[in-house]
């Protein structure tokens, strides 16, 4: 049993989970003495609400915990109050294993949610996470973020739209980034560019953002399996960088690379990371890959659940074509749009998390 986890503490009786710094708190008591369910209260100086959490439990395995909103609302009063409740009930119900010294569940699943503008009663979502952060060593444990609580307020965000070509490349890079001591900056000022009529991207509807496939990369699995990972360039009005997708891990928002900046300095938020989490200094050259810090992530995390599915039911096909010569075993064609939205590696408790997984079901 841990009286502290990242971000969280943690009371054994009555079973409670708490995040001082933003005044959240989640109680949970068996429901009629039952280990099948349990009653779980949210609270914040604002409201508080009642949920249910049902164990699901099979011969051999783990259990798994599902959470279903419309049981208890059918709708929220507002985006904002549906996202303070979720963006911390995932995270505490995630930690709650590791923290109350009981077997680590196999995941955690939530029914119920905004996606895209729309209450959604049966979106449903998996989650698996909040152990990967105690393998930190002793000797650079990880850095703690500092958590920020939504505002109820909070706008719904805005809505995102396709744009398709008839035949994708296989590569599109930005244009007009400059660099200024190793440091990659596309101005405000300037026009986003470079993958428009090459290949099919998302457009968020003020045009200040896009995601846009940048590149096909042939693969293999370890068992000679033909496979191919896409890259995604993600850019909004403070930064941009590259992430890969591939089948068996969804879209990676764990090392990124061709990190960059709209604006300078650019808003703390934006700042990469090292491994551990610490923050790194915007104008510090950055050399290969980098990660996103827990407030970058968060943003990114929230854009792709709302955006993605504007890539529709279609496949879009992208190919090496014949006269690039690859080993047999080497994949040659992926469909954009096809990996997410789930996503890997994350932040649970604040911390770096690389065994967290999200995922549409």
């Amino acid at each position: 049993m841990r009286a502290s986890y990242g971000w969280f503490n943690y009371e054994p009786a009555p079973h409670r989970i708490t995040r001082p710094a933003t005044g959240q708190r989640l109680t949970i008591a068996p429901s009629n003495g039952s280990e099948e369910a349990f009653d779980v209260t949210y609270a914040d100086a604002d409201f508080q609400c009642p949920l249910r959490i049902v164990v699901v439990r099979r011969e051999h395995y783990l259990p798994f915990r599902t959470l279903e909103y419309p049981a208890w609302f059918s709708e929220p009063r507002h985006y904002g109050h549906w996202r303070r409740v979720d963006e911390f009930l995932v995270d505490a119900l995630l930690c709650w294993p590791v923290m109350a010294g009981e077997p680590a569940a196999t995941g955690l699943t939530i029914i119920g949610g905004w996606r895209s503008g729309k209450w959604q009663p049966h979106l449903k979502r998996g989650f698996r996470g909040g152990w990967a952060a105690t393998q930190a060593t002793k000797e650079r444990p990880y850095t703690v973020a500092e958590p920020a609580l939504i505002p109820l307020d909070l706008p719904m965000p805005p809505q995102w739209r396709v744009v398709d070509v008839d035949w994708p490349r296989t590569e599109a890079r930005l244009e007009s980034v400059r660099h200024e001591n190793g440091v990659a900056i596309l101005p405000r000022g300037e026009r986003v560019s470079g993958f428009q009529g090459r290949v099919p991207f998302l457009a968020r509807e003020d045009g200040a953002a896009f995601i846009f496939f940048s590149k096909l990369e042939p693969q293999t699995y370890r068992d000679g399996e033909p496979e191919t990972h896409l890259h995604y360039t993600y850019v909004d009005e403070d930064f941009f960088f590259t992430f890969a997708s591939a089948p068996r891990w969804s879209l990676s928002l764990g090392l990124d690379s061709d990190y960059g900046y709209r604006v300078t300095p650019p808003p703390r938020e934006v700042w990469p990371a090292d491994m551990y989490g610490n923050l790194q200094p915007w104008d510090a050259a950055v050399r290969g890959f980098s990660w996103l810090g827990y407030r970058a992530w968060r943003r990114v995390y929230d854009t792709l659940h709302d955006a993605w599915p504007a890539w529709g039911p279609t496949p879009r096909p992208v190919k090496v074509g014949p006269e690039v010569n690859l080993p047999a075993h080497y994949g040659r064609i992926g469909y954009i749009g096809n990996y997410g939205p789930g996503t890997s590696h994350g932040y649970t408790a604040g911390m770096p998390d690389s065994g967290y997984t999200a995922w549409y079901l």
